[in-house]
Parts: C-alpha cells; structure tokens; sequence
C-alpha cells in the first residue's frame, strides 16, 4: 500500500452521515497516530472553520483545513495560507437571482463567520445548532461586510431542483456544485483548487495525496490526487476505474496505519 503524505477528507456525507452532527470517537486516536508517522490530515470541507475545529476538538491543533469548498485554506496554527475571493459585483447579482427562486434563502461565506439572509426561522436554527458556525444575520445581501469566499443557497425542496438554473446562467463564471440535499454552492474554488493550493503551501506533490468524498462537490480533488477513495453509500454515477472504494474511512485508515 502506498503511504500518502497528506490525507484530505471531506465530511459531511463521508465521514458521517448528512443526518449526524458528530464524528465517530473512533477517528480521533487514527488521526493522532497518522500525525505521529507525518502524514498529515485534512478536513475538505464546505464547512466553516470554527464548525470544522468544533467537530474534530480532540485533534483541531494537528490539523491543516481546506474550509469552504477550497475558498480557505488554513495551517495547523490557524493561519490562512490561501483564499479565493469571488467577485462582488457578481456575487450580488447572482445572491438577488438565488432569493427570487421560491423558498431558497442563502449564505455568504465570510473568513470565519457566515451571513445569512433569512425568509423564516429554520435555516438559522440549522446554522447555529447543527453545522456550529458563526453565525451573522443580515437583512441584504447588500450588508455583506466581508470578502466573499462563497455564496450558497438553502433549499428545503431539494438542491437538485435549481441547479441547472443557476448552473446555466452563473456555471461559465463561478463553480456549482450540490453540496448537500438541501444546499447549492457557489464560488470561485472548488475542492480541486483548494487542494492544489495546499499542496504547493506544503510542498507536497498531488500523487502524494489520498482524499476521500462522496458527492459531485468532491470530484475536482478526488480527479487531482494520486489516491482517491469514494465511500460506498455514494450516489455518485460514472466513477473513474481507478478511484478506490470503502465502506469506512477509519478502515483505510487502519489500513495505513498499519503498512507505516
């Protein structure tokens, strides 16, 4: 087995399920053992920072993060490394045509914190009780008071139902991708521009990497890494030969903890 310098995983979807808001104890000590060989870990996330360092708690000091769908990057001290900001003029123009579509209301992305425009109570009570962002409620898109590393809208019917109208307009300018049953992201990087820019801050080569997702959103990273993995509860269609599968990431992980 070839042992990766760098482990990039997403979470939601992969490591647990889109219901969970807890990361099984058992990661924890495998994380802590990778480290100790020098193979770094990674969350590859669309999440926020903070939801990423509240998940992983017992090893958030050992890890590099690639938050925000690729739009941040940050170095086990906190350090941004990278970021990706979307244009402004744009992303207003794209937020005003997300909130005309039926019930979606939508998020911008900030360094560390999101800013929500709301249409009612229940995506603001997901924010802050579910994912663990910090959480800004704002009454325009026109109060963003930050950069802007990614704009997502929230839609109870189903994702899947708006991407093509969104892809179709803004796909030529910003990256679409589902990001979840009810979530649709916009931004200028993706996960395969996320992970391109990590590697060259760490002076690790992309055929060094192993990486683990299971949704159209990971598929820019998974195409870019020497190691790609696909769970099997993936609903992915036309997957390359060469991505591996498993059940579990931790079983990988043993895996490798044990060829190192």
């Amino acid at each position: 087995m070839t042992i990766p310098k760098l482990i990039a995983c997403d979470i939601d979807g992969t490591l647990m399920d889109y219901n969970q808001s807890s990361l099984s104890p058992e990661l924890f000590p495998l994380i802590d053992r990778l480290i100790e060989r020098g193979i770094r870990f990674c969350p590859a996330s669309g999440r926020q920072y903070s939801s990423l360092l509240r998940l992983f708690d017992p090893v958030k000091e050992q890890l590099v993060c690639l938050c925000e769908n690729g739009g941040i990057l940050y170095d086990e001290k906190g350090r941004v490394l990278d970021k990706t900001v979307m244009d402004r003029k744009l992303a207003m123009a794209l937020a005003r045509n997300m909130l005309a579509m039926d019930d979606c209301e939508i998020i911008f992305s900030g360094e560390n914190t999101t800013y929500a425009v709301l249409k009612g109570p229940g995506l603001d009570e997901q924010l802050r009780n579910f994912t663990g962002n910090h959480v800004a409620v704002i009454q325009s898109p026109e109060e963003m008071p930050e950069e802007i590393l990614k704009l997502s809208a929230y839609c109870p019917r189903g994702a899947v139902n708006y991407f093509d109208r969104i892809r179709d307009k803004w796909g030529d300018i910003f990256q679409v991708a589902i990001g979840g049953p009810c979530w649709l992201d916009t931004a200028l990087a993706d996960k395969g521009v996320g992970i391109r820019a990590l590697a060259r801050a760490l002076d690790i080569r992309l055929d060094e990497i192993m990486a683990f997702g299971d949704n159209y959103n990971d598929m820019p990273m998974l195409e870019l890494v020497g190691m790609p993995y696909v769970v099997n509860r993936s609903t992915m269609k036309d997957i390359p030969d060469h991505f591996a599968r498993c059940q579990r990431v931790e079983e990988v992980l043993e895996e490798i903890l044990r060829h190192c």
